[in-house]
């Protein structure tokens, strides 16, 4: 499973397997881009809109579906998306750097650059370890993640 020889054009970055726990209809953020070059892990900001995960010390709220590169530019809750919130799905996502064996069961931060959210296999600092590393792809430097339980925080009253 460490293998999956496919050109770096083919490969799509997305849900992978296990159960999946959907919410729907949550209102996009203004200005939010995801693309399908990264992860779509997703946060809510205070309001209650869904915003991409920017940074390791963002509480990921889950998965985002949505179309490559969209974006929500008339603002809050213009645009919809359903959210993955379980933390049996399993996501195949780029790394940040070459990933081996050994990083297995291991956990990880979120990196974005350029609108593109990648596992942060490098470093652990601020070490949130937001998610947990399942299996790695070392021919095309991907990881295959799930969401840390340990790190959800529940939002909201």
């Amino acid at each position: 499973m460490a293998r999956t020889y496919q050109a770096y054009v083919t490969l799509r970055y997305c849900y992978q397997r296990g159960d999946r726990t959907m919410i729907a209809d949550c209102p996009i953020g203004q200005n939010e881009v995801f693309t399908d070059t990264g992860a779509k892990f997703c946060k809510q900001d205070g309001n209650g809109y869904i915003d991409a995960a920017v940074a390791a010390t963002d509480d990921i709220y889950g998965w985002a579906e949505i179309a490559a590169g969209t974006w929500s530019t008339g603002g809050n809750g213009t645009n919809y998306c359903s959210v993955d919130t379980s933390f049996d799905s399993v996501y195949y996502i780029p790394a940040n750097s070459a990933v081996t064996i050994n990083m297995r069961g291991k956990h990880c931060d979120i990196v974005v650059d350029s609108n593109r959210q990648r596992a942060d296999v490098t470093t652990s600092a601020p070490a949130k370890d937001v998610l947990v590393i399942e299996e790695v792809d070392v021919e095309n430097q991907c990881v295959w993640v799930r969401l840390n339980e340990n790190e959800r925080h529940a939002t909201g009253v």
